[in-house]
């Protein structure tokens, strides 16, 4: 009988998804070499580190991808995500509403800027118009899963995950100003690539039987797409700890934009390819359109 550890190896490591990980670093650098004309690559995006360590509210971890845009002042932080395979359905709506003087479908993105004294100010500014998704839960696929206890969260713990490196990035940028050019934002946009399949739904979650909360939408308001982005609220303890550029707003709606609420690109392997190809746009100021 043999002794190797070969089948636990693999399992585990597929488990933790490190080749995962390493496939889409793979799809994404061979964008770079895919030019539609000469000299002009499909993807704008540069990779700079795997497993870039950066710390914050004093917890530490590590940035999947970091990837670097090589036209603009423009960071994009890679959470990877392989999915359990017994829910490996992740389904999206939108919220009716979402927050008083606020646009739901604003882009909203970290912007951290250095000014000619080093000091370096953060906020949060809305880029672009275009539609998102605010509720995000993981659907049965009846398949059997990992042995694993994950899946219930996987979402919430990709987004926070996602999130706490781009917060923690920015207190990376704060201690190293010489990464950022005076006077020039640069702008952080989190995304999470995953295994699972994205779907999206059209059906208003407003138009729901009062009495007894269920909502009955017809099978079709349900449908695949590549990639989605997600409008998150984070937890303060999330946060990190660089001042904001401008005074907080003193209304509920406009305060939660302006500090926790944050776009998450949520992305599928079929749709990395067109996701980081359009988030290129960012160079002249595109919105993203999908």
């Amino acid at each position: 009988m043999s002794d190797s550890p070969f089948a636990a190896y693999q399992a585990t490591l597929n488990s933790h998804g490190y080749g995962f990980q390493f496939a889409v670093l793979q799809a994404a650098t061979a964008m770079r070499k895919s030019a539609v004309l000469a000299s002009f690559p499909r993807s704008m995006w540069h990779p700079k580190a795997t497993e870039f360590p950066v710390e914050s509210q004093g917890q530490s971890t590590r940035i999947d991808l970091l990837f670097e845009h090589s036209q603009c002042p423009a960071f994009l932080i890679v959470e990877c995500k392989r999915s359990n395979p017994a829910t490996a359905n992740w389904c999206f709506t939108r919220a009716p509403f979402v927050a008083h003087m606020t646009d739901a479908n604003a882009l909203v993105t970290e912007v951290v800027q250095r000014y000619e004294s080093d000091m370096v100010l953060t906020d949060g500014t809305a880029i672009s118009n275009c539609d998102h998704y605010h509720v995000g839960i993981e659907v049965s696929t009846g398949k059997k899963g990992d042995s694993s206890p994950k899946g219930k969260r996987e979402i919430e713990d990709a987004v926070t995950q996602v999130l706490r490196g781009t917060f923690g990035f920015v207190n990376f940028l704060k201690s190293r100003p010489d990464f950022l050019q005076p006077g020039k934002p640069a702008f952080l946009l989190p995304m999470v690539c995953t295994t699972a399949s994205l779907w999206v739904s059209t059906g208003d979650l407003s138009k729901v039987d009062l009495g007894t909360g269920k909502a009955v939408f017809p099978p079709d308001s349900l449908k695949p797409a590549p990639w989605l982005l997600y409008q998150y609220h984070s937890s303060p303890g999330l946060r990190h700890s660089v001042p904001p550029s401008r005074p907080t707003p003193s209304e509920f709606g406009p305060v939660m934009h302006a500090l926790y609420t944050r776009t998450v690109a949520i992305v599928s392997p079929s749709g990395l390819e067109e996701f980081l190809e359009l988030s290129s746009a960012l160079r002249i100021g595109r919105p993203l359109v999908y």
